[in-house]
Parts: structure tokens; sequence; C-alpha cells
């Protein structure tokens, strides 16, 4: 982030975006969010949007139109959300980024391992129907 954008959610965003050369009618065009709620986004009026779970996937869908990773972007949501909640600085999580997902590698190898004996079971099954008596 840019010294002109530490302060404010809003201003990352308007930042980023402006620096695509997007305007906030192409993002609600192609998202279908309303352009009130972008530019509540934008000026950090949290209170005119819905509720969390909105606020959430209407940053994700303005990241990935703006070429954004949505990840880090909802990564600085959490650290700006913390900050404009009035946490106190020793109570706020930097934003780290972490990029060993060990828990998708588990659900991998778990597929894998699943899949494997899901095979062995198959191929046995098989071998006994078709062997000689």
């Amino acid at each position: 982030m840019t010294s002109s954008n530490k302060d404010s959610f809003g201003a990352y965003l308007k930042t980023e975006r402006e620096l695509r050369q997007i305007s906030l009618e192409e993002i609600a065009v192609t998202t279908k969010i309303k352009l009130e709620y972008l530019r509540a986004l934008e000026e950090d009026r949290f209170e005119v949007l819905p509720n969390e779970t909105f606020i959430r996937g209407y940053i994700r869908a303005y990241s990935k139109f703006c070429g954004l990773n949505e990840d880090d972007v909802l990564v600085n949501y959490e650290f700006f959300d913390q900050l404009r909640t009035n946490t106190s600085p020793d109570q706020i999580a930097t934003p780290v980024q972490d990029d060993a997902t060990p828990n998708n590698r588990a659900w991998i190898i778990g597929l894998l391992l699943l899949g494997t004996i899901a095979l062995s079971f198959l191929l046995a099954y098989l071998f006994n129907q078709f062997s000689p008596p």
C-alpha cells in the first residue's frame, strides 16, 4: 500500500481502481453491484451496505474486476476494519501472507488416498469376477 491510502480501506480500493483506469460504472455494470454500494465501499460508508457477507462479496467482485488478488484485498479489509472499530493497536493482527496452503495439501493427499483405496477395491472385485473358477 502506498502512503496515500494507509488510512482508509476505501481510499486503498479507489487508488487501485484509478491506477487501472477503471470507472465505478464499469464495475457496477459487469458485477451487477449497485453504483451506490460501490461508492459506499470507496468512501468507507459500510453502514449503507447490507451486511458483512454482502460486503465481502462486493469486495471480492470489485477486486476480481480490477485484477487484484481477492484474498489479499480481504486481508486488507479485515485490517482496516479492526482499525475502524477502534481496536487497540496491540490487538490488531498485521496482514500476513502465507503462500503455503497445508490445508489444501491435506485435502489433496486425502483424496488421492481415498481414490487409491477405491481403485484397489474395484480392481479386486473385477479380478474376482473375471478370473477362472
